[in-house]
């Protein structure tokens, strides 16, 4: 596994990020097992790994008070690399994307959902934005001026060590994406992809797994350090071998059984 954090989708399913917004924004649909850890108000959960998912009962109200809410659109770009960094987001619902730039490229990095904390990293390092983060669907946030964040860790030392294992196993999965990027090939970068994006995001439907994040083939392939006509040579032939189908923004694994074993062999 190869994927940042264990979230499930929102826009999809998974995780009520508040009682009404987030709700509206996010769905209602079951977590998976271990996926979901409920607050006091039994009408909100979030993701075990996010951030939100791993606070106590008594920092999770206190970090949910902090800046400002606001809800952004699909397709607005909230923090850009190389900018200054003044404020974190936390996100209560929707789905953004993380994405670096590469000589006029943007590679995809990761995605963050409900219960996630961004831009903490420029905000606590006093240092420019390392990454630009865009909405893949409608989100709610609340916009945390930095000396809030700061002040709210230093009296949450237990939040603050939880933050840290956050970033810990970010930078853990950062390693392994580079060390895939050496050791594996294209196919088995790509399987590996979606093996965790469809475990870290993914719903069952009555089709299969569904991704539960809106994303291309094109992004896949990003994700993944694969070329996209290899890419979707490698796609179209896990759709022959029946385990994905594939639609418009919108890839379904069917046998999540078998990828797996091609990814443990």
């Amino acid at each position: 596994m190869w994927y940042p954090s264990r979230n499930d989708a929102s826009g999809t399913g998974g995780f009520v990020g508040g009682p009404v917004l987030a709700a509206r924004l996010a769905g209602s649909g079951p977590a998976g097992p271990g996926r979901a850890r409920p607050s006091k108000d039994a009408a909100v959960t979030w993701p075990v790994a996010s951030l939100l998912g791993r606070l106590s009962e008594s920092a999770r109200p206190a970090l949910l008070e902090l800046g400002t809410a606001v809800t952004f659109r699909r397709g607005k770009q909230i923090l850009r690399q190389g900018a200054s960094g003044t404020h974190a987001y936390l996100l209560l619902a929707g789905c953004v994307k993380v994405t670096g730039n590469d000589g006029g490229r943007e590679p995809l990095l990761a995605v963050r959902v409900g219960g996630d904390l961004v831009g903490e990293m420029a905000v606590l390092s006093g240092k420019t934005r390392s990454a630009t983060v865009s909405t893949c669907a409608v989100t709610a946030v609340r916009v945390i001026p930095g000396a809030e964040l700061r002040t709210f860790f230093l009296s949450y030392p237990d939040a603050a060590l939880e933050l840290a294992c956050m970033i810990s196993e970010r930078l853990r999965w950062a390693n392994e994406r580079r060390v895939a990027f050496a050791a594996l090939d294209a196919r088995m970068r790509l399987i590996r992809a979606l093996v965790a994006v469809a475990e870290t995001y993914g719903r069952d439907t009555a089709e299969g797994r569904d991704l539960g994040v809106s994303l291309t083939q094109e992004e896949i392939a990003s994700l993944a350090g694969v070329r996209l006509p290899t890419a979707e040579k490698i796609l179209r032939a896990l759709q022959s071998a029946g385990a994905v189908q594939l639609g418009y923004r919108k890839i379904v694994v069917t046998d999540l059984a078998s990828l797996h074993a091609v990814d443990n062999h």
